[in-house]
């Protein structure tokens, strides 16, 4: 396993065709830790208040928390993606 800044050096040499195993994942509004830090300061404000609708005790019950924010927030919304 090479660390990200290794990786990054490897990839900006010279072009290939090469595969490289990753963990791809993406944070939405479901998941708690978009609450803090620089993510929930990326929200917009309608984001920000659609979140805001959402009891962050039920966080320690990952399936209630993702349920409630899934109701809060329509499907129309759009989220963005770091």
């Amino acid at each position: 396993m090479i660390t990200n800044a290794e990786l990054l050096k490897v990839l900006k040499s010279t072009p290939r065709a090469r595969f490289y195993m990753c963990d791809l994942h993406v944070h939405s509004p479901a998941s708690f830790d978009v609450r803090c830090g620089e993510r929930y300061i990326s929200l917009s404000p309608k984001e920000k208040e659609l979140l805001g609708q959402v009891n962050e005790s039920d966080a320690s019950q990952p399936l209630r928390y993702e349920d409630q924010v899934l109701s809060a927030f329509p499907y129309h919304t759009t989220f963005n993606f770091y």
